[in-house]
């Protein structure tokens, strides 16, 4: 619930928070289900929409995990469970939802790395200054 406020008002706009995530998520399901198979991701058109939508609604999202976790306790229990396990690679939830919002400032990086590393005379150097 917001925090900010107390009562029915309280609960309208969590309501109000909560259909608008929803909403977002079906945008993004509607995206991905667009895409004509065989289709590669790398090759998807709309990967800048779907980071978007991801990234409009991450605080959001997070801020409902928070919540969750501090009222329901079956919840607090299976995300530590689920973030002790070593297929998870031990990573908690919310480090699992950073990964897309870091992915795209470290493939623009490791972009600028290459391009410092490549010579001027080399072939490919004025491609990779494109991407």
């Amino acid at each position: 619930l917001n925090p900010g406020k107390q009562g029915p008002e309280a609960k309208r706009d969590d309501g109000e928070r909560r259909k608008d995530i929803v909403k977002r998520r079906k945008e993004f399901e509607g995206t991905i289900r667009k895409k004509p198979s065989g289709e590669q991701h790398g090759e998807d058109p709309d990967v800048l929409k779907h980071y978007n939508i991801y990234m409009n609604a991450h605080e959001d999202i997070l801020e409902l995990v928070n919540e969750n976790e501090k009222k329901c306790f079956r919840f607090r229990s299976y995300l530590r469970t689920e973030g002790s396990k070593k297929e998870n690679d031990r990573l908690s939830i919310r480090d699992l939802m950073i990964e897309p919002v870091q992915r795209l400032p470290r493939i623009i990086l490791l972009l600028d790395a290459i391009i410092k590393k490549t010579e001027k005379r080399h072939g490919d150097l004025e491609l990779l200054e494109v991407v």
